[in-house]
């Protein structure tokens, strides 16, 4: 299921480049402030980095930088997969992300996502809090909504690591690139797919501005969808 997430759970069975998006759960936590947040590091990640991508992601010379007024955007490259990996090694991270899959499956399918191409204006972003640009705050996402032909509608995603929930970086993020995939891209639709028990990330999508659209089913698994329409002309 898409929003907020990348599990190979969530895409058996799809053969699209650009699979959903899961959105991992981000509960409130108990740990107040939005300074001082622990940066993942590269030494928290598992031995599975050793399938760590040797490229630079495709999309990254094509996607803006972007900045809000806590953090900054920029594209995501190989320098981030330790932190992702890390990120996605936490017990419970993936807990609305699909079918549970083993620590190596997930690492190779991290590495084929860091080494996927997307259109121009679409790809990942790597949250960075801008008082410490070294930090690793997650991702966010803007990819195809339809599988081959221009792109007319785009699918947005998100995740934050666990010591940083909380804290509003979520839909602070999200809200960036939905403004890109409005102004930039002028896309006439934006969705996200979103687990039934995820209510944080309810709460995200509409903070952002997106509106319930019903209920389906995504790749066998029930979802809530939410969506944005490109505001009216003039």
């Amino acid at each position: 299921m898409p929003t907020n997430g990348d599990s190979p759970g969530a895409r058996k069975g799809r053969g699209s480049l650009t699979p959903p998006i899961l959105h991992g759960r981000e509960r409130r936590r108990n740990s107040g402030g939005s300074t001082g947040t622990k940066a993942l590091s590269a030494t928290d990640a598992p031995a599975a980095t050793l399938l760590r991508p040797a490229n630079r992601q495709a999309s990254d010379t094509m996607l803006p930088r972007l900045e809000t007024d806590r953090l900054l955007l920029r594209a995501r490259t190989p320098e981030d997969y330790d932190a992702c990996l890390a990120m996605d090694s936490v017990p419970g991270m993936l807990r609305y992300v699909g079918a549970p899959v083993s620590p190596e499956e997930h690492a190779r399918f991290l590495t084929d996502r860091f080494a996927a191409r997307f259109p121009p204006g679409l790809g990942y972003w790597t949250i960075l809090p801008k008082q410490e640009p070294a930090g690793f705050l997650g991702w966010v996402c803007l990819l195809p909504a339809e599988d081959g032909g221009p792109v007319r509608s785009a699918e947005i995603g998100w995740r934050i690591p666990k010591p940083a929930w909380g804290r509003g970086y979520a839909p602070e993020a999200a809200a960036a690139v939905l403004r890109h995939a409005r102004e930039t891209l002028s896309l006439a639709r934006v969705i996200a797919t979103i687990h039934p028990d995820n209510d944080q990330s309810f709460r995200v999508a509409e903070k952002i501005g997106l509106r319930f659209a019903g209920g389906g089913e995504y790749c066998g698994e029930p979802c809530v969808l939410y969506e944005s329409a490109a505001p009216p002309p003039g």
